[in-house]
Parts: structure tokens; sequence; C-alpha cells
């Protein structure tokens, strides 16, 4: 008796190699994580608020201020020298005869304002430090201080996180001359505030109120 060997080949599907389904399982959970990364830095991006200062100091690299060659500003109401590398905000809306802001390359500022005397110190510091806590700094610690160099007046230091992440440190400050009241302040990444320092010390030693 003759038995049918005859098999049709195209039916025939050929073995699984070894290690194909580790392979594609693997492939398939990189592209799932892919995907969450993706949409994880597009929420932080959209939600977390204020990012360009963190985004300044992943680009800019560590840079201590160029007090050796020193920008001098005349205006109107006062005068003072700051790093040749902080940089003046323009803002055409803003009165830079009374107002200054100076840019930091690792993504901190320094604010002047000058005010009439029928301000209080006191209490545009204050108004500051609500805005710093309510829009910005989270988590936050205040610390009061009465002096900056030979300036006597009322002060606020608020130490806390940008968008509940980022350390930060502002320090706002506001005193009464003959003629003014003089509102500063800063900010900076708590991790640069030692290196910052000597900038801002630029500032206020050379600081004249006319």
């Amino acid at each position: 008796m003759t038995q049918n060997t005859n098999v049709d080949i195209s039916s025939v599907q050929p073995p699984d190699l070894p290690g194909k389904k580790t392979i594609t399982t693997a492939v398939f959970v990189s592209f799932l994580v892919g995907i969450l990364v993706g949409l994880s830095i597009m929420y932080l991006v959209n939600n977390l608020g204020p990012w360009d200062g963190f985004f300044e100091k992943l680009t800019a690299g560590i840079q201590t201020p160029d007090i050796k060659n020193p920008v001098s500003l005349n205006r109107e109401k006062f005068s003072f020298k700051h790093p040749g590398n902080w940089k003046e905000e323009i803002d055409p809306n803003i009165d830079h005869q009374n107002n200054i802001t100076l840019d930091i390359p690792s993504g901190g500022m320094f604010e002047l304002r000058i005010y009439d005397l029928d301000y209080d110190p006191e209490e545009l510091v204050n108004d500051q430090v609500e805005i710093w806590e309510n829009d910005v700094v989270k988590k936050s610690y205040r610390q009061s201080f009465n002096k900056i160099k030979q300036f006597t007046g009322h002060g606020i230091t608020v130490t806390g996180f940008q968008d509940g992440i980022w350390k930060v440190k502002t320090r706002t400050f506001a005193f009464k001359t003959d003629k003014h009241v003089v509102f500063i302040s800063e900010y900076v990444f708590s991790e640069d505030e030692k290196t910052e320092r000597p900038g801002f010390d630029l500032i206020y030693s050379t600081l004249k109120i006319n």
C-alpha cells in the first residue's frame, strides 16, 4: 500500500526564530515609553508656568558676572555700574528714567524702580512678595532684613521653588531718600546665588540716587 506523502508547502509557516517575541515586545514597550515621555514634556511646558529662565540656564552655561568690564548707567534719578554681561531689558511701555530691569545670563534678574515719597516702602515690598509667592515661588520661606550695603530700609528674602521644582531665591527691598522711595528686587536660582552675588554687590556699592 502506497502512502501519499505530497504536502502543500505553501501552507507551511516557518518556525519562530529564537528571541523574536522578546524583540517585538521590547520595541513595542520602547514605543509606548517614547510616547509617554513626549506627552509629559508637552504637559510640563504648557502647564508649569514661566520656564524661560530655566531654558536660558540650560543653554547659557556657567557665566560669572563680568565685573572687570562694567557698564555705567546714568539716568535722571539714579546711576550705578553693573556687570558687562548683564543686559538691560528694553520695554517701550516703561519709563526707563525711573525704572530698569537687568537680565542675568543664568536666568535671574535685577530690577530697580523710583517712586515718589508718598509711597510706603514696606507696602511696596509686601505687595511684591505676595506676587512672588502667588505666581512664582512655591513652598516658600520668608526672612526679613533691613540693610543692603549703605542703604537702610525694609526687605524680605523669599526662598522656595519655582513652579514647585526649581529652587530660587528673591530679595525685595525698599528705602527712602530725601526725594524718592527706591524699590529693588533680585531673582536668582539658589545654586547660582554665590556666583551672582558680586554682580549685585557692584550695583549696590556704586548706586547713587539723585
